[in-house]
């Protein structure tokens, strides 16, 4: 469903998922079970399926995986002035609204940004192009990410640093291996008593396993 209030330009959006009231989503994919929340913006990004977008929150030139959530009023690969030239004025990259220059003289989004799977954003978040935000892992609110983050770490601050990590590495190894999050639907609905669950164990992972190899 797309709001009548959106603003959808040249964008492929899955039939499964919503666009709500004053987002805006220009030559971007929403591959299936998604949500932009109101007055976000996503624009020449792609989002994974059951992926979603909370309100207030800005994703530019942007890929991002299966089953992550960014929360509101985050920003995601946000353009880089460059600094060493005479200005970093907007004009040298944004030749449609100033129209000094005929041709742009760089692109402030040449560093890509990638968020990976069963990513958790949380509010106020910064991150920046260049940044790899691997599989899992966790970004506590209000931080300023500069640098990539390995899969399942938590991180927190400006600049964000690893406080811990969300399992064990025999676990962490055996998930990306597992990597639920590309699974067909069917699979997947099969294992949704074991999301249930208060923690992952090795047990976890058998069941995993087993309903991976259509053993379960």
């Amino acid at each position: 469903m797309i709001a009548e209030s959106a603003n959808v330009k040249q964008s492929n959006i899955a039939e499964t998922s919503n666009v709500h009231d004053f987002a805006t989503v220009v030559q971007s994919e929403l591959q299936g079970h998604n949500f932009i929340g109101k007055f976000s913006t996503l624009t020449y990004s792609k989002l994974g399926i059951y992926s979603y977008i909370s309100q207030f929150s800005v994703v530019k030139s942007v890929t991002i995986g299966n089953f992550s959530s960014i929360s509101w009023g985050c920003s995601l690969g946000p353009e880089e002035h460059d600094f060493n030239r005479l200005t970093t004025h907007s004009f040298l990259i944004s030749t449609e609204t100033f129209k000094l220059l005929e041709e742009k003289v760089y692109s402030p989004f040449d560093k890509p940004c990638t968020i990976g799977n069963d990513v958790w954003i949380g509010c106020g978040t910064t991150i920046l192009r260049g940044v790899h935000i691997g599989d899992g892992a966790v970004v506590g609110a209000n931080s300023v990410v500069t640098k990539s983050v390995p899969p399942f770490a938590i991180v927190a601050g400006s600049p964000a640093r690893i406080i811990r990590f969300r399992f064990p590495k025999d676990i962490q190894d055996a998930l990306i291996e597992l990597a639920w999050w590309h699974w067909e639907e069917a699979k997947f609905k099969q294992a949704l008593p074991l999301f249930k669950e208060k923690e992952v164990t090795q047990e976890t992972i058998e069941a995993l396993k087993k309903i991976k190899d259509g053993k379960f």
